[in-house]
Order: structure tokens, then sequence, then C-alpha cells
């Protein structure tokens, strides 16, 4: 467990990284075609095969699902629109 949060820790900055150039070129709806595909693209670059799935979305397998527990995560990927309030 100590190995995972150590690992956890290491990506904290890039997962910033990823969070703030979201914000700052947010969509909203099913209108995600940026936001899709810098999804896509970061998922590839951690070597993940994301598969396209309903209007705006993706899903992808993590591990071997005969040999392991399988985890379901959801997120949403657009935008509310409303002006930021926090400065960022």
């Amino acid at each position: 467990m100590k190995n995972l949060l150590t690992r956890a820790e290491n990506l904290r900055e890039k997962w910033i990284e990823h969070r703030r150039c979201l914000h700052k070129n947010a969509e909203v709806g099913f209108d995600l075609p940026n936001t899709l595909a810098y999804v896509e693209k970061t998922l590839l670059s951690l070597g993940y095969q994301p598969q396209k799935c309903g209007k705006a979305g993706l899903v992808v397998t993590i591990g071997n699902p005969k040999n392991k527990p399988i985890i379901l995560l959801r997120a949403d990927m657009d935008a509310l629109p409303i002006k930021e309030q926090s400065g960022e």
C-alpha cells in the first residue's frame, strides 16, 4: 500500500497539470472533441487502449479481468456553463 501511495505522490504535479489544462479548455455537454482527444491521448501515453463509448465517453480496461477484481470508475468530462470564481 505504501508503494502505491508513493507512486501516486510522484504523479501529483502531472495530474494537477492535466486538471488545469482541462479547466482552461472546458467544453460543455456532449460536444467534447478536444477534451475527449486529450483524455484519449493521455491514456494511450500511459499504455492503455481506450475505446470510445456513447456520444462522448471512453472505456479502458486496466489489468486482466480474468485474474483480478474489476473496479469501475466513472467521471464526467463536460464542464458546467459557469464562470470560474477560484481565480485560476
